[in-house]
């Protein structure tokens, strides 16, 4: 999805990315995309909609193109 994306954003654009990281995959989802994680926002999520009511985090990771950006693939 997020190399797809990249065709349409500009190169210096700001990429805001919501995610329950429970595995930590994502700094590899976003180094295999070509992008780095300028920062992390941990944040609790308390109120659920679902019958599950049980808390979890979620993180909001602000990601921006590598300069040298190289997409590839394993």
């Amino acid at each position: 999805m997020l190399v797809n994306s990249l065709k349409y954003m500009t190169d210096d654009c700001d990429i805001f990315l919501v995610a329950n990281d429970k595995f930590g995959m994502y700094p590899r989802i976003a180094d295999l995309s070509g992008l780095i994680i300028k920062k992390e926002y941990k944040r609790p999520v308390l109120n659920r909609s679902e019958g599950d009511k049980g808390a979890y985090a979620e993180t909001i990771f602000h990601m921006q193109r590598r300069r040298t950006c190289s997409t590839h693939y394993k």
